[in-house]
Parts: structure tokens; sequence; C-alpha cells
């Protein structure tokens, strides 16, 4: 899969375009933030698949005051099959420079693909534990399914994760583990914090080690307002 990005972001706007080839089929999407008041952002997002000429509309919300985040979205699914959104809300009980700790919940509804006129709601209890070098994050919803990942980043870009689910309702259990590679989201404070444990030189420092001088990990962070109904 190929895919071009672009972001431009004007004083309280931010707009996305990418161009995607998948198969053969380009996909086209296109993104649009706008911050109304310092608390209020209001967004909405397009998706065309160029080949099959199939389209996928979305449009949410989000309202932070205090250490509370609430957040929803709506989006109209392709080829008639109805509506799907889900609301969620979420409060970040501690944000330390070691540590971040969230809590949320999710209630979603979405159109039966076998019936448009038939929509199913779940709700979701999630929660996000991030401190220097690990993270804990999970959730538990209606439908009786339990989801929990463990990452142990072993560099700045690198990490152990093991993953488990379990479908009590159908009776299915599935574990798994992986190696992760990218950026990490961490605060400048954490990162100075990590650098400094593998021995890096934070950015801009005169300071040299014998594994050369440290890159600098971006703290800017795109914004995707694509649908991930399942984790919060």
């Amino acid at each position: 899969m190929t895919s071009f990005d672009a972001d431009i972001k004007g004083s309280d706007n931010h707009t996305t375009l990418k161009m995607q080839y998948h198969n053969q089929s380009p996909i086209l999407q296109v993104g649009y933030v706008q911050t109304v008041t310092p608390r209020l952002f209001v967004g909405v997002e397009g998706q065309l698949n160029i080949a099959e000429m199939v389209s996928v509309l979305s449009t949410g919300f989000s309202y932070k005051f205090g250490k509370n985040t609430l957040s929803s979205q709506l989006m109209r699914n392709p080829l008639g099959m109805g509506y799907s959104g889900h609301l969620n809300f979420a409060r970040k009980v501690d944000d330390q420079p070691t540590s971040q700790i969230t809590y949320a919940t999710q209630l979603k509804v979405q159109g039966d693909p076998q019936n448009p006129k038939v929509y199913n709601t779940a709700f979701h209890v999630a929660w996000d534990y991030k401190f220097t070098l690990s993270s804990l994050r999970g959730h538990i919803d209606s439908n009786g399914k339990i989801y929990g990942m463990l990452e142990e980043r072993i560099s700045p870009f690198m990490g152990i994760v093991l993953g488990a689910t379990a479908d009590f309702w159908n009776n299915k259990y599935r574990i798994g583990f992986g190696l992760s590679i990218s950026m990490p989201d961490l605060t400048e404070e954490q990162q100075r914090m990590m650098m400094a444990e593998q021995g890096i030189a934070p950015p801009g420092g005169s300071e040299n080690t014998s594994s050369g001088s440290g890159g600098d990990i971006g703290d800017d962070v795109k914004v995707n307002s694509s649908p991930d109904y399942d984790r919060l």
C-alpha cells in the first residue's frame, strides 16, 4: 500500500489530505477540524473509494473542560447501510511527567449490516495507563468482551507488546505478542527522561555519547479523525 499525506494548519483550523493506493484502488480522504472556542472543536471527514465510487462521511465534536473530555461522532455508512455513531467521556485522573492515567466510557450505536433499519448498541469502559517506559490499556464492553494490551519500550522507538482478548459469550480467547516501531506519544519531560535513560543527548545539547548524538523526538501529533470504535 502506498500513501501520500498533506497537513495544512491554520491559526484555528487543521486540514488533512490523504491519498492511498490499496490493491490498485485509489482512496481519497479529506478531513477538516475547526476550533470554535478554546474548549470546543468540530470536524468533518470524507472518504471516497474512486474505483468503486463508494463514499463514507462522518462529523463530530470534542469539548474539553478541566481534566474531562466529551466527544461524539456520527458516520454515514457506505452502500446505504444506515448510520453509526458513538458518544465518549474521558477523564484524566493523573497527568504527571512520569505517569498519565485516563479512564473513559463509550456508548456506541451501529446499524445492522443485514438490516439497516435495525441498530445495535454497546457500552464500553476503558482505561489507559502511560508511564515512562511502559503502558497498559484495555476495555470491557457490554457484549462480554475484555481486551488488554501491555507494552514495554526497549528504546525510544521500539517496544514489546503483549495483548489478550476474551470473548466470554462466544467462548473465544486469544493471546499474542509483537514488536512495535513508532514515535512515542510522550510529554517533553518524559522524552527527556527516556533519552537520558537510553544515554542519548537531548536535542540541541553539546554533550556527545559513545553512540553518537541523539535524534530529536518530535512532539507534533497529527489529527486522525477516522473512527475507531474498538479502542478508546
